[in-house]
């Protein structure tokens, strides 16, 4: 809970009770990806639901 606001995170597990999906306040999801040995070789979120900031120092 932050300024009265309360934010929920929702864990889903594969059938080897890995991590398979965060879903994360605004439903903003993110996607374990593991290899045929079951270590874990990437994390996805759609490029719609990031933000990038740049600036000069």
């Amino acid at each position: 809970t932050a300024n009265g606001e309360t934010f929920t995170t929702t864990n889903t597990y594969d059938s080897y009770s890995r991590l398979s999906v965060q879903t994360r306040p605004q439903n903003f999801k993110v996607e374990n990806v593991y290899n045929q040995y079951g270590y874990l070789m990437a994390k996805r979120a759609p490029k719609a639901q990031i933000t990038d900031y740049d600036r000069s120092i």
